[in-house]
């Protein structure tokens, strides 16, 4: 029996607009009602989920989210963290460094605020990140590794992202995508899965009671280990051949389409 529906944000849960359809954030919530819990996997940091916790009233005792790709979980009630892994300093220099060899702005990514370079002018960023997240400009010589950092990004051009990806090789630094314009960089082995896998074990479940959904690379792992693994038909193709069922796109509503005919027996 699924006991946690997992599912990420933009382009999977969330329409184009950004927006939550107004049946999909019913049936969530008759969902929680009904016992099940629902977990927002989302490569965004602590403001960009809390609008949306706040409009399907996730903030029960073991309500909980996944932040940074699985880099932080935090229990939504108590507002603690049950995981969390921060990238070490050597990792920062490296891909400070790096950015700079590149001529790009760099993103450094805390719980709450996105430190972003303007050494070769403003990144994009701002304009697809929720517009809860702060951003401070700083010079990349102005900052310090001495802040708790999850992430790091590149925005830019999806083909300019395309050609730093295929050239870098860290040993000690994961690397994904969220979207095609965004090269995210994690500490070595943390992705959606840890964090999720963190939240089963705190409630003493087990993988097969997952049901996950998904539509970019960094949903990968988190959709191998669910028990019930579905990507959205507008997820990248090597997304949907890692996942047990595709349901229709984000802007047909696919997760509520989906959840719809999974739980009908206990929604009747």
């Amino acid at each position: 029996m699924i006991k946690i529906i997992a599912s990420d944000l933009d382009h999977t849960l969330l329409r184009e607009d950004h927006t939550l359809s107004p049946k999909t954030a019913d049936l969530l919530k008759r969902l929680h009602q009904l016992g099940i819990k629902v977990v927002l996997a989302s490569g965004r940091p602590v403001p960009g989920l809390t609008d949306l916790n706040n409009q399907l009233a996730l903030r029960q005792p073991d309500d909980f989210s996944i932040y940074l790709n699985g880099a932080l979980v935090l229990d939504n009630y108590e507002g603690i963290s049950i995981f969390g892994r921060t990238l070490q300093a050597q990792a920062l220099i490296e891909l400070g460094q790096l950015a700079f060899q590149l001529k790009i702005p760099v993103e450094y990514i805390s719980t709450e605020t996105v430190y972003s370079t303007t050494d070769f002018g403003k990144s994009n960023y701002a304009s697809f990140a929720p517009a809860t997240m702060t951003f401070r400009y700083i010079k990349q010589a102005a900052f310090k590794n001495d802040k708790p950092i999850y992430k790091v990004g590149f925005a830019n051009t999806p083909d300019v992202i395309d050609a730093i990806q295929a050239s870098i090789n860290f040993s000690d630094i994961s690397v994904t995508r969220s979207r095609r314009e965004f090269l995210e960089f994690m500490p070595r082995g943390v992705n959606k899965a840890v964090g999720l896998e963190s939240i089963v074990a705190h409630l003493d479940y087990s993988a097969d009671q997952v049901m996950a959904f998904g539509d970019e690379e960094n949903d990968i792992e988190m959709l191998q280990y669910a028990g019930v693994s579905v990507a959205v038909a507008n997820a990248r193709n090597v997304v949907k051949t890692n996942a047990q069922y595709v349901t229709d796109s984000n802007e047909e509503d696919g997760v509520f389409r989906f959840l719809e005919k999974w739980f009908v027996d206990i929604l009747k």
